[in-house]
């Protein structure tokens, strides 16, 4: 589906950037917030993008087969394995996509009554729709669900939702895989892509973040040696900079990544305290800290106001567009009146 462009701001572009109203379905629909963050397990908004939010058209497929048709293998099921071969690989967190609202309780009677999901309000398409989606006046409702919990509640449901899955896995690469997904798939005995447990944990992202904060945090007291007022042991202001590199790191990572602003606060607080701590020493048998400390520790309180202040008017704005109270215009169709938010 083709949309226009969003009437906003530059700002608020620039805040949104990268978040999931790039997708084109995110201005067709009304979608609710709250709906989609429950399913897709995300903490805020803003954290869900157009690489971990996709928009999977092959789910319409399965108002064309049946339950029996389905687990006996038939071409829905094998378009959705890919689906969710690549969803696995690349840490998808939700598939969206737009049915006949007759065919909802169908896709669940396939998938499971508590995966398949309606987020948001029906339209009517009409004759600006693309042809694929004019269904005789129809009302297209979203859905949405979680790959992952699909694959979660398959591996523990009835042996034909394990042997399916299973089936449909098979050959799948896990170097970037989620944990769970993993485990859940080796114990429905998935033949998998299995990769070292080393180069998985190195192919992490946040780890690589880790490595490259703590080899800094490692080094910072080296330049203290050629500090000619400097009077303690050098050995035990390394010590206490590698003691407190771990927790520095963490603290850092957490501060612009924490799910919650209650863990981003108390990786502020990690951090400030763990980064000083050297300089105590320092200081004590030294002459003082480095101005730039002060003025350091002043950037990091600051930047974290600033940073978590922009996360929430992120979160703001993206859920605005998905629920439709900025962009009123749905260029695929018209949201029907006097219909109400789906239970």
């Amino acid at each position: 589906m083709s949309s226009q462009k969003l009437p906003l701001s530059a700002t608020k572009r620039a805040l949104a950037f990268r978040s999931i109203v790039d997708l084109p379905f995110t201005h067709t629909y009304a979608i609710d917030a709250e709906k989609v963050l429950q399913i897709s397990e995300v903490p805020r908004l803003g954290d869900l993008n157009a690489k971990n939010v996709v928009v999977v058209d092959s789910l319409r497929a399965l108002a064309h087969t049946t339950p029996e048709s389905f687990f006996a293998i038939d071409d829905a099921t094998e378009v959705l394995g890919t689906a969710l071969q690549t969803a696995a690989t690349t840490r998808q967190v939700l598939w969206l996509s737009s049915i006949p609202a007759s065919e909802v309780p169908h896709i669940k009677a396939i998938l499971g009554d508590d995966i398949v999901h309606q987020v948001g309000l029906a339209i009517h398409t009409d004759e600006r729709a693309p042809e694929g989606v004019r269904l005789h006046g129809e009302p297209l409702v979203p859905i949405a669900l979680s790959p992952t919990t699909l694959i979660q509640k398959w591996a523990k449901g009835t042996p034909q939702q394990q042997q399916t899955l299973a089936y449909l896995m098979d050959g799948t690469d896990t170097l970037i895989m989620r944990r769970k997904n993993l485990h859940a798939l080796r114990r429905v005995g998935a033949d998998l892509i299995e990769r070292n447990a080393v180069w998985r944990f190195l192919a992490n992202p946040k780890v690589i973040a880790y490595l490259i904060v703590l080899v800094y945090s490692s080094l910072r007291a080296l330049p203290v040696v050629f500090v000619p007022g400097f009077h303690g042991k050098v050995w035990v202001l390394w010590t206490i900079d590698i003691v407190t590199a771990i927790p520095y790191t963490w603290g850092i990572v957490e501060m612009f990544a924490g799910p919650n602003i209650w863990r981003r606060m108390l990786g502020l607080i990690v951090t400030l305290v763990t980064f000083v701590s050297p300089y105590v020493y320092f200081w004590y048998y030294g002459r003082g800290y480095p101005m730039w400390v002060n003025f350091f520790i002043a950037a990091m309180i600051i930047g974290a106001i600033l940073i978590e202040y922009a996360r929430w008017l992120r979160d703001r704005i993206v859920r605005q567009v998905i629920r439709g109270s900025i962009h009123e215009g749905r260029p695929c169709g018209r949201r029907l009146r006097n219909n109400q938010e789906p239970a």
